[in-house]
This record gives structure tokens, C-alpha cells and sequence, in this order.
């Protein structure tokens, strides 16, 4: 083969199977990667769910239940790292359900799973209008006006957030998820005080509320925590959607996987354990028992209020609000993301624009000028002024490519839904959102983990090395963890569906176990209707694409290289390298 030849082989690899249009950019670093994986979907899952889950659950079920499924996490997330690392794909567990298993489950997938932070907006949305009313007068934020007018004011900064280019929300999302981080190890120490005695009407805390009853209501209240917990910790596959957007993903990828268990451990066990230290499962404040949907029934609030520390709990309810909008912010990205993939995969038809791009990655119509300069469009002004407050290169910005309709259709239809609760009280909104977010991650993680078994096959099957390579990252334990991953994760789906059926409280009632299952009739329905419609069959492992998305061999080479370089520093060097900013 000549050289010509050669480098017209070479070309042809590196643009195989996309369109001539323009794509999304890798304008991703390895330490935003890093801070989405950590600290990204932290907000009301955890801040304000827990308090319901303590309360019906009690505190040995809500600690047992977040550490196993962090173990679970960390298995499917490793076996996610493995795909990622050599098929970066924007969307990525969509795209390998819809190569490796079936391309209607990656359909049915895809579309919960788009629905599922579409309904994460509107929860976040929720909790915004109540945290907000916070510091206002006693159910002003209740009234339907008064709230429409704060998730007006939520709904608007998460849309600024998304006209700009995706480095301006990688570079939002990494500070707000540090400050997350510090505030939450922060907020440890101050209930390791209270519980030592700290505080004004501080007092000693043993294992008193442990007496009280470590669980509650047995095993339906064991089972009625995995849910909640599903939701508080979903998002940690996020960082698996954002590896189509990344550089060198052999390097960012496993460096966000081994931090997973750091937060995982510190901002979920440990939390929750030393909340179940300080806040009763028997307080009336705690949501779910008597209180609604008030700020006060965050345990965090709770546990700070009842030591007599004043100051606190405004500062926590700001750090929540925070958090609550940077999950708000995750979702629209997630969610467009999905559906720009889906659009490019063939998996939604092309006609409805999802995965149009814009040449210069700007999120609306208006082309910018040949030399990158202003053009006195307002959204425009509005990203250089972002771009200047941030401290970003607009240069490097610029280039981004993004999904224009599908941000569209995905923001237009999460700020449609928030509304919607501006005529329910927050709670029962809380409810169907919070639900159907929480079967959607215990469907999808299931997948991610089949996915790697039918990509592993794959591989075996077509006689590839891929996995024999110099620095490719290994899921640990295999096959024994995975499998371990996949039963638990059933099993933890199964026990919603048996607690929903037969309530912890109340009796039976057919309208509340569709509001608490919707995600799984709706699972059905969509897989049924794309495989009857388009007769689509099961992937066989010698006939899997495992060529689209494949990184480059020079890109290999490349990424090999700097991991060369990485391993040849001390330990102690490689340990700093995870909190550099």
C-alpha cells in the first residue's frame, strides 16, 4: 500500500460511519469528567428525599441500602469505563444497548432515560420553589403565581446556561460541584460536633435513636429506601454520556471511576450514617411524616436547627440550592445529549433535527461572522459576557459543536413540565417525578452491565485484542462483581414493585402503584411498539458494529504515551494530580 494510500486508509478510520456535518467536540477535561463523576447529581436526592426514606425506612436500612448500591455502582461503572475508554460515544450506554443487545432496548432505554432527567428537572424545579421560600414569609412560595414566578427565575438561569457552548458548562459544573465537595466534607465535621455535644442546646449523641429501632417496618422498609437511593445517587453514569465530549477518555475516564467510591463512601454512607446519629427516625419534621414539602424537613436542616446553631441552616439551605441547580443544569445536558445520540445512531428518525449541529457549535441559527467576532446578536452578548465572567478562552470555546434542536426540544419540555407544579403541592409532585426517575436508573444500570457482556462477547467473538492492550482499562473481578451488580440491581427493582403493591403505610391502591411503577409499563411499551414496528432482532456477537466510535489507533498510541508518562511519577505526585484545579 502506498503512502498516499495509507493516509486515505487513515482518514477514512478516523471519520468512519459520521456524517460529513459537523459533530460534538471533545472540549471536555479529565477534570470536569472527574467533578461529574463525583459530584454532579448531588442535590435533592440526598438533601431531601433521605429524610422521607429515614423516616419509613429507619437508619440501619438507609445506611445498608446506600452502601450496597455504591458497591453496585462501582461495578457497573467499571464495566461502563471499559466501553468508553475505546468507544467514546456521546449518549454511550444508549449507543451500546442499541449495538449490543438490541437496538429497540436501546430505544426503550434511551427514551426513559431522556424522560427520566427531563422529570429530574422538573423535581429540581420543585425543591428550587421550596428552598426559595425558605427565606420568605410563611406560604407566599405555595401560592400558584408566587410559584410560577420562582421557577420562572430557576428555568432562566439553566437556559443561560445552555446557550453557550458545552466547555462554559463543563467549567460552571466543575466550580459548583467544588464547592459542593467542600461543603459537604464541611458539613461533616459540624455533625461530628453535634454529635459530641456541640452547640448551643448541644447535647451528647450515643446510639439512642439506633435503639429506637434500626428498622423500620422490616423488609418493606428496607425495600422502600432503594428508590430514593437510586435517585439520590443517579447521574453517576453521566460521566459515561459526557465520554463522546472528552479528551484522551483512556485517561479521563478510570480517573473518574476510582473516585466514584470517595463519593459514594463520604457523601452518602458516612453522611447518612452520622444524620441517623443526630435526627430520629421518628421526628415529625422529617418529610413524608406531617410536614409536606418544607425545607425543614431536610434531616441536614433538622440535625443543625435542634442544636441551636443559627446560622447554619441558611447557609445549608443556599449550599442545597446550589446543588439543586447544578442538577437541574446536568439534566438538560444529559437529556439533549441522549437524543442527539439517538437522532445519530438511527434510533430516532433524522427528520426531527435532534442531531443537527451548527458549524461552529454555537446553540442557535445565527452563524457568527469568518473571524469569530461579534455580530450583535443578543445570545451573543449574552455567551461573551458568560465567557468573560468565567474566565474562559473564547477561542477555544467556539469550536464546540452542539445539539441545537434536541437542547431545544429537551429544555422546552422540562420547563413545560416544572410548571406543573405550580397546581400540586410540592410533595406529590416530588412523588411522580422522583419515581420515575428512580426506576429509570434501576433499568438503565441493569443494561450498562448486559451491555458489557454482549460487548466482551463481541469481541471474543470477531477475534479483536482490544482488551490486550498496553494501559485498557479492566473491570475488577470479573465475572463474579458484574453479576453480583446485574441480581442486585433486579432485586432492588423487584422490591420497589412489592412495596408499591403492598404500601408501608395505607393499604393497596392501583392509581398509587402507577405512579410509583410508572417507568416500567412505560419501558414496556416503547420496547414493544419499536420491535413490532421496525422487526429489529437480537445482536449476535459476530455480527456487532465494534468499529463505529472506535478510538483511532494513533489516539491510542497518543493516550498510551501520557499514561507512560503519568505512571513514572511517585505516588504521591499521581495522588495531587486528582485535586488539581
Amino acid at each position: 500500500m502506498t503512502d498516499l494510500e495509507s493516509k486515505a486508509s487513515e482518514e477514512l478510520c478516523k471519520g468512519q460511519t459520521r456524517s460529513a456535518g459537523p459533530q460534538l467536540k471533545r472540549a471536555l477535561g479529565a477534570r470536569h469528567l472527574q467533578m461529574l463523576a463525583i459530584a454532579s447529581s448531588v442535590g435533592t436526592g440526598l438533601f431531601i428525599g433521605s429524610g422521607k426514606v429515614l423516616s419509613t425506612g429507619g437508619p440501619f436500612s438507609v445506611v445498608f441500602s446506600f452502601a450496597w448500591l455504591g458497591l453496585v455502582l462501582t461495578t457497573m461503572m467499571q464495566c461502563l469505563c471499559e466501553m468508553t475508554t475505546i468507544y467514546p460515544a456521546s449518549g454511550s450506554f444508549v449507543t451500546y444497548a442499541a449495538r449490543y443487545i438490541d437496538p429497540a432496548w436501546g430505544f426503550a432505554v434511551g427514551i426513559l432515560y431522556w424522560a427520566c432527567w427531563v422529570g429530574a428537572f422538573g423535581t429540581e424545579a420543585t425543591a428550587a420553589r421550596i428552598l426559595v421560600g425558605y427565606w420568605l414569609p410563611v406560604g407566599w412560595s405555595d401560592h400558584p403565581g408566587h410559584a410560577a414566578i420562582l421557577i420562572s427565575v430557576f428555568n432562566v438561569i439553566m437556559i443561560l446556561i445552555h446557550i453557550c457552548p458545552v466547555r462554559v458548562f463543563g467549567e460552571i459544573e466543575f466550580w459548583v460541584s467544588s464547592i459542593k465537595v467542600v461543603s459537604i466534607l464541611v458539613f461533616l465535621v459540624v455533625i461530628w460536633v453535634i454529635m459530641g455535644g456541640g452547640g448551643p442546646n448541644g447535647r451528647v449523641h450515643g446510639g439512642e435513636y439506633w435503639a429506637e429501632g434500626a428498622i423500620i417496618n422490616g423488609f418493606k422498609g428496607l425495600s422502600s429506601v432503594f428508590v430514593t437511593a437510586a435517585f439520590a445517587c443517579g447521574g453517576t453514569e453521566v460521566a459515561g454520556v459526557a465520554g463522546g465530549e472528552t479528551k484522551d477518555p483512556m485517561i479521563a475516564m478510570p480517573r473518574a471511576v476510582r473516585t466514584l467510591m470517595f463519593r459514594i463512601v463520604f457523601f452518602y454512607v458516612v453522611t447518612l450514617l452520622f444524620l441517623s446519629f443526630v435526627v430520629s427516625a421518628r421526628n415529625p419534621a422529617l418529610l413524608g411524616s406531617g410536614s409536606g414539602g418544607a425545607v425543614e424537613a431536610s434531616p441536614f436542616v433538622i440535625a443543625i436547627k435542634e442544636a441551636g446553631i443559627g446560622v447554619l441552616p441558611d447557609v445549608l439551605n443556599a449550599i442545597v440550592l446550589l446543588c439543586v441547580s447544578s442538577v437541574g443544569s446536568v439534566s438538560v445536558y444529559t437529556a439533549s445529549r441522549v437524543l442527539y445520540n439517538m437522532t445519530e445512531t438511527g434510533l430516532i428518525s433524522s427528520r426531527w433535527g435532534f442531531g443537527k449541529v451548527d458549524e461552529r457549535g454555537r446553540p442557535y441559527d445565527t452563524p457568527l461572522p469568518p473571524d469569530g467576532g461579534d455580530n450583535n446578536n443578543n445570545n451573543n452578548n449574552c455567551c461573551h459576557l458568560i465567557w468573560k465572567v468565567l474566565g474562559v478562552n473564547e477561542q477555544r470555546v467556539i469550536a464546540d459543536d452542539y445539539s441545537v434542536r434536541a437542547i431545544i426540544a429537551t429544555t422546552f419540555v422540562a420547563v413545560g413540565l416544572s410548571y406543573m407544579n405550580c397546581s400540586a403541592s410540592a410533595a406529590t409532585a416530588f412523588g411522580w417525578f422522583h419515581s420515575l426517575s428512580g426506576i429509570a436508573f434501576l433499568a438503565c444500570w441493569p443494561t450498562i452491565i448486559a451491555s458489557n457482556w454482549r460487548w466482551r462477547a463481541g469481541i471474543k467473538a470477531q477475534g479483536l485484542n482490544l482488551l490486550d492492550l498496553k494501559h485498557t482499562y479492566k473491570a475488577s473481578f470479573r465475572p463474579w462483581l458484574p453479576a453480583f451488580g446485574f441480581i442486585s440491581l433486579l432485586f432492588m427493582l423487584a422490591c420497589h414493585i412489592y412495596v408499591s403493591a403492598s404500601p408501608v403505610t395505607g393499604s393497596a391502591d392501583a392509581a398509587q402503584w402507577f405512579q410509583n411503577c410508572i417507568g416500567i409499563p412505560l419501558l414496556v411499551v416503547l420496547y414493544s411498539g419499536y420491535k413490532i414496528l421496525y422487526g429489529t432482532k437480537f445482536v449476535t456477537a459476530g455480527e456487532m458494529d465494534l468499529e463505529t466510535d472506535k478510538t483511532h489507533d494513533s489516539d491510542i498510541a497518543e493516550q498510551s504515551e501520557k499514561l507512560d508518562a503519568y505512571y513514572e511519577q511517585s505516588r504521591k505526585v499521581r495522588a495531587l494530580s486528582y485535586v488539581r484545579f
